[in-house]
Order: C-alpha cells, then sequence, then structure tokens
C-alpha cells in the first residue's frame, strides 16, 4: 500500500519514489537498452507526481524550431518530456543512478545525481560551462537522442542506437563516440547552491551515494508554472479548443442519435400495444416517463445558453 499524500509525501518521499519508478519501469519497456529506475529518481518533485506534469501541445517539429530560436522555456520543456527518456534508457547512458553501488571500473563520467545531469543540460542552453557547447551542438545531440531508437545501426562498433558527438557546429565528429563521459565533459557536474545548502530533499542522491553536494543549482528551471510562457500557453490552448469544439460535436450527434432512437422506439411499442389489442399503460407510468423526457429536453435547452456565449467569447480568440 501507498501512503496517503500526508506521510513521507515530500520531493524524495515514499509515494514520489515508487510513482516514478513505475513510470520509469513503463518508459522502460519502450526501449531495447532499458536503464535503471534509479536514474529517474528525483526528477520529479512532489506536485508532478500528485498533480501530473502539464505537458506542452507543440510538436517535436514546433519545440525544436522554437529551440532554434532561442526559447529557453522551449529547450527545457524538450529535454524534460522528451529527452530524459531516451537519455535514461540509451544504450550508452547519459543519465545514471550516480551510486555508489555503480562498478567503478565499467562507470562512465563522474557519478552525479540524475537531476543535476538534467540541470547542466538546461543550463548550457544560455549558460554553457563548456566553450564548444553551442545551440547547435544541444540542436544536434537532441535530434540524435530522439532518432537513436530507430537506428539499427550503431557506431564505431557499439550497440544499436549509438551516435557520433556533435561538434560545435552540430555535426558528427569523426571516432568520437556520445557517451557519459563526452556528456559530462560538456556540462559538468554543478556544484551545491550556497544559499540553499542541502535542504531540498529532492536534490539529494541515493543514500548511498557520497556525492551529497549534487544540487540544482536552477530548481525554478523544473518548476510546472514557470516553464509555460504565455505564449506557450496560447499555443496549447488554441489547440485544446480543435480537440474540444470537435468533443462537444460528437456529444451533441450521438444525443439527437439517441433522442431519435429514443422516439423511434416509443412510436414502435405504441404500435405493438395497438396490434395487440393490450390496454395502455397505467397513467402513473406515463407520467414518469413524460417527466424524465421532459427534463432531457430541458437539459438540451439548458445548451443554448453556453453554447451562446462560447460562440460570442471565441470571436476574440
Amino acid at each position: 500500500m501507498e501512503a496517503p499524500w500526508s506521510v513521507g509525501n515530500g520531493n524524495d518521499g515514499q509515494k514520489v519514489r515508487r510513482r516514478t519508478e513505475v513510470w520509469a519501469a513503463a518508459v522502460g519497456q519502450q526501449f531495447v537498452h532499458p536503464g535503471n529506475l534509479q536514474a529517474a529518481r528525483a526528477v520529479f518533485d512532489g506536485n508532478d507526481v500528485q498533480e501530473g506534469v502539464r505537458l506542452d501541445r507543440r510538436s517535436l517539429r514546433a519545440l525544436l524550431n522554437d529551440c532554434e530560436a532561442g526559447d529557453k522555456r522551449a529547450w527545457v520543456i524538450l529535454v524534460r518530456q522528451h529527452l530524459l527518456a531516451g537519455m535514461v534508457n540509451a544504450p550508452e547512458k547519459f543519465i545514471t543512478p550516480g551510486q555508489g553501488s555503480e562498478v567503478a571500473e565499467n562507470r562512465k563520467g563522474v557519478r552525479r545525481a540524475p537531476r543535476n545531469a538534467l540541470a547542466a543540460l538546461t543550463r548550457a542552453f544560455d549558460k554553457p560551462d563548456h566553450p564548444d557547447v553551442t545551440p547547435a551542438l544541444l540542436l544536434s545531440f537532441a535530434r540524435s537522442i530522439l532518432q537513436a531508437p530507430d537506428n539499427v545501426d550503431g557506431v564505431l562498433g557499439e550497440a544499436s542506437g549509438t551516435f557520433l558527438a556533435p561538434d560545435a557546429q552540430g555535426h558528427p565528429q569523426p571516432r568520437v563516440l556520445a557517451d557519459k563521459t563526452w556528456f559530462d565533459s560538456l556540462f559538468p557536474k554543478l556544484p551545491v547552491s550556497p544559499e540553499k545548502g542541502s535542504h531540498d530533499p529532492a536534490q539529494q542522491p541515493d543514500e548511498d551515494d557520497n556525492s551529497r553536494d549534487e544540487q540544482d543549482l536552477e530548481p525554478d528551471t523544473y518548476t510546472r508554472d514557470q516553464y509555460e510562457s504565455q505564449h506557450t500557453r496560447m499555443t496549447r490552448l488554441r489547440a485544446d479548443l480543435i480537440n474540444q469544439v470537435r468533443a462537444v460535436q460528437v456529444a451533441v450527434d450521438a444525443a439527437a442519435e439517441q433522442a431519435n432512437a429514443l422516439k423511434t422506439l416509443i412510436e414502435d411499442a405504441v404500435n405493438a400495444r395497438i396490434l395487440s389489442g393490450a390496454s395502455i399503460e397505467p397513467a402513473e407510468v406515463q407520467m414518469i416517463h413524460a417527466k424524465n423526457i421532459k427534463d432531457i429536453r430541458k437539459a438540451a435547452e439548458n445548451l443554448a445558453g453556453p453554447l451562446g456565449e462560447a460562440a460570442f467569447a471565441v470571436m476574440d480568440l
């Protein structure tokens, strides 16, 4: 059983861990090389797990175009909602649990908490910590992550889905594998934020991780209400409007079809009674049916109000 939200519902509470691991397990099944479930730990906070992450309605093409135009929020959304799964479940993992249990001789790069790796990648969009990190490199890396699951061939004799590391111009570098060593060198481990200290449990790595200074220097990067600009919200709501209009149309069409079916059923029942010579239904039964139908008709008439207001309001869209 899960504990109630009033118990252990912090950023690293029982429910956050459990549900994050369930999400990681479900997503990992879609990849040939599923990663460690702990690699997704602390990526989501308590609000994300309890209320859900607000999805951005833009297509990948639109997000990439907005990133090319310099939209930092679009880059954060792209990383969190689209690249994270591919980075955790890649044949060459870019994000690992960062635990002491990882075998040292087989570990590439440095030990770091998953959130630290994500923070370094999102930070690099406008505050790169390496001179070779450019928008062209970031977008090339993003496209390679997105395309990797469909690549049947690997590079440099490695597993399928591996790819060459991009250079500052976004071009693949010959004989340079994109792996955690390359990733950690271009997006180095961020130091602890002095003003935050270790107060945020979501920043803490696992209990056996000695790197307890791995914290996100930009915690606001992961706040749902902050990474959606008003322009993005407008775009999302306009897309929602199209779907909602279709849903109402389908519902109204279905209601009209059911109303016609009701009328036909009653008429057939009346004809059958006449042909059989049976007596009519008792008056109290007729009154019950009449009342129910009247209530349905009243509910249908009430639709005219909000629909009329919607038709008027849409002229200001």
